[in-house]
């Protein structure tokens, strides 16, 4: 639906394909009251519809087609809305080979928005299509030549009042055929992929936050499957020890510990994400895992239980390792990730138990205990 006024007496509007339109919705309400709505059973000459300026304040119309499906809705206002301060976001989605546009405003969009992409010397301008009385998006279709910097610029009207706003993005083409590597604006993150890193052109881009220590850094698109991966370089400051660091990747909203390749002469860590992007980050781990439930059964054949603990980069389960006289133990481990060892053929007397477990950071923790055998 275009083009949609009241002058007083009819609404009228425009369709860019009426032939598939079968019926006109038509709501209206008060400011701050429930729509009312009735559907109109559409024909060709059906661009003008009898509209009493009592019947409401704000009129919605939508379009439905033969299969039911429904236009984008457009709005009329007969009396705007009033909104103190009002503003706007700007949020983008990569979605494949284009971004979706998704305008919110905190009042209502008396006017429909305009946005414009600059990309270099060219400026595009973005169809806008509302979603509700506070939401509009639009599509976007990178070139596949220009790296980098796209700037946005907003023109908006909500409650009667104008806004202009600006905003920057980054976005990196990156395909198949071809390789490179990308680095970040602060220069402590760096992309590098090679041939077939990826199964289809993708848009790459990035945002990064502050953490208590280190940056993280956001890639995306992070739903798109990755064909041989991409590596990804996290940059640590000269003079921080990195024995206690280690790289981290967001997962379902925690973080896990992600095997990376430390290289000390350029001060940073690698790691391949193979599966999809996603936020990634260099965290310190200097507390040692725990240890519980270790305890001994039985006197001429002992049973040993334990179990083991992280909070953060975890333990891999054959870095909790069970010595007796310094002989290491093969345990078997539960579901519930309890271990158990039997020890079978000790002789009588006393016998040194140690355990020693480690994280995947490094941190260690042992404890030993001694055991009589009878």
């Amino acid at each position: 639906i275009r083009n949609a006024q009241y002058d007083g007496k009819n609404l009228s509007f425009s369709l860019n394909n009426e032939s598939v339109v079968s019926e006109i919705v038509l709501l209206s309400k008060f400011n701050g009251g429930n729509w009312k709505s009735r559907n109109i059973k559409f024909h060709s000459s059906l661009l003008n519809i009898p509209f009493l300026r009592n019947s409401g304040d704000i009129v919605k119309l939508v379009a439905t087609n033969k299969n039911g499906v429904n236009s984008s809705p457009a709005f009329i206002f007969l009396k705007k809305p009033i909104t103190v301060s009002p503003s706007v976001t700007i949020d983008k989605e990569i979605i494949s080979n284009v971004v979706l546009f998704h305008l919110k405003a905190n009042g209502v969009f008396t006017k429909t928005p305009s946005l414009g992409v600059r990309e270099g010397t060219q400026d595009i301008a973005i169809n806008m299509y509302a979603v509700d009385l506070n939401e509009y998006q639009g599509w976007y279709s990178p070139s596949t030549v220009l790296l980098g910097e796209r700037t946005i610029e907003v023109n908006a009207e909500v409650g009667g009042k104008n806004l202009l706003m600006s905003d920057v993005f980054l976005l990196y083409p990156i395909d198949p055929k071809q390789q490179g590597e990308i680095y970040s604006y602060d220069g402590k993150m760096k992309i590098q992929f090679e041939k077939n890193s990826v199964y289809k052109p993708l848009f790459f881009s990035y945002t990064s936050k502050q953490n208590e220590e280190m940056k993280s850094y956001s890639l995306y698109p992070d739903d798109e499957m990755l064909d041989n991966g991409i590596s990804v370089s996290l940059f640590y400051p000269k003079g921080t020890n990195p024995n206690k660091m280690g790289y981290f990747f967001a997962d379902e909203g925690s973080w896990k510990f992600a095997v990376s390749k430390l290289d000390t002469s350029k001060l940073c860590f690698t790691a391949v994400l193979s599966r999809t992007l996603g936020e990634v980050a260099l965290f310190t781990d200097s507390t040692p895992p725990r240890i519980s439930h270790f305890k001994v059964r039985g006197n001429s054949t002992p049973i040993v239980q334990y179990a083991v603990h992280d909070d953060f980069s975890g333990v891999n389960l054959n870095d909790a390792k069970l010595y007796v006289d310094g002989m290491f133990i093969v345990p078997e481990i539960s579901e519930g990730g309890l271990y158990t060892a039997y020890l079978q053929g000790l002789t009588s007397g006393k016998h040194q138990l140690k355990l020693i477990v480690k994280d995947k950071i490094g941190n260690t923790t042992i404890e030993e205990q001694t055991i009589r055998v009878r």
